[in-house]
């Protein structure tokens, strides 16, 4: 059965009509001919219930969302030739649910699309919790704490890069917040501070644990262009002022990595003071072994090997061997004490 158009709907359409067509008409030329029926049941899947609930648009608002949906639906991310289905259905589910947001800031839809499709670019699972937790989090009439939490979310499911400004936010968040945010339900007040200075101070903290654990965790990142990766040849590693950085003679990437994760940025340039600092360990590929505070570990088998190079940071060590574009890395990972 087809669904009644509210009111409402039927007034700001009628009103507005002129201008929408004149929208559309602007991204013919610009979006190869956009299918009117397809673009139409986007914007009325966007609307529709927005209006069935009692909440309506002002008119620069609603030229605004149609001229939304054009442009998403014209480079390929939502409609009917649009490549990345599960983000659509996840991106009008929480429209849905965010009435308020969505008529009341013109930003809301792509800040919403911006982090479901990064936390896409992750993995499915990333941005399905991402998006379960955000609706736990409501923050239904207030934009600037949707997206202090989303952008703090995101660190956790995954943008590393995320983490420092994300730990300059989590003071001004409720206790309740932090709970969900970081899947600990039984986190009792004075507990807070403990938690939040273990984040703050071991980037490989572990959320939701009481118990410290004192072997290392492994992970690794990236790989040759022509798999999608970052490297044209075999990188080398470096620290300088704090961060770790891998090079592989044509460019520089900053490696960001803790217990959420790992991402590499582009760098233009080399950074002053180039070093190879003190580290959490140090790696010894051909035997399969790394030795943090004077204890042995064995590494897993996907990073032992010849070693290239190698840095450290802090609590973090990196390698990369001669026969992978791969970087390894090791973290200590301790809990909220």
């Amino acid at each position: 059965m087809e669904r009644v158009i509210p009111a409402g709907m039927r007034e700001s359409l009628e009103k507005n009509r002129s201008s929408l067509n004149s929208i559309f008409e602007y991204h013919r030329p610009v979006n190869s001919e956009p299918d009117y029926d397809d673009i139409l049941s986007l914007f009325y899947r966007m609307i529709l219930p927005v209006y069935e609930k009692g909440i309506g648009f002002t008119d620069d608002l609603l030229c605004g969302l149609f001229d939304t949906v054009l442009k998403l639906s014209g480079k390929g991310y939502i409609g009917k030739d649009g490549r990345f289905r599960d983000v659509e259905e996840k991106f009008f589910l929480m429209l849905n649910l965010f009435p308020e947001l969505l008529a009341g800031e013109k930003n809301f839809t792509t800040a919403l699309y911006n982090g479901l499709f990064n936390l896409y670019s992750k993995s499915k699972d990333a941005m399905n919790n991402w998006s379960d937790r955000m609706i736990l989090l409501g923050c239904n009439k207030d934009f600037d704490a949707f997206k202090r939490n989303g952008f703090i979310l995101a660190w956790r499911y995954g943008i590393t890069r995320y983490r420092a400004a994300s730990l300059e936010m989590l003071h001004s968040l409720k206790t309740d917040d932090i709970r969900i945010i970081f899947d600990m339900k039984n986190l009792t007040q004075p507990d807070l501070e403990r938690f939040l200075s273990s984040l703050k101070n071991n980037p490989w903290a572990v959320c939701g644990e009481e118990k410290e654990r004192s072997g290392p965790v492994f992970l690794f990142a990236d790989g040759f262009t022509g798999y999608g990766g970052h490297f044209k040849s075999i990188p080398d590693l470096f620290s300088a002022d704090g961060d770790l950085f891998a090079a592989d003679g044509n460019d520089i990437y900053r490696i960001f990595a803790d217990s959420f994760g790992v991402e590499l940025l582009h760098e233009p340039d080399i950074p002053p003071g180039k070093a190879s600092g003190n580290g959490a360990g140090m790696v010894y590929g051909i035997t399969g072994k790394i030795v943090i505070d004077g204890k042995s570990y064995e590494l897993p088998g996907f990073s032992s090997g010849n070693i290239r190079s190698s840095a450290s940071v802090g609590h973090t060590s990196a390698w990369t061997l001669q026969s992978s574009y791969k970087i390894f890395i090791a973290g200590i990972r301790t809990g909220n004490g």
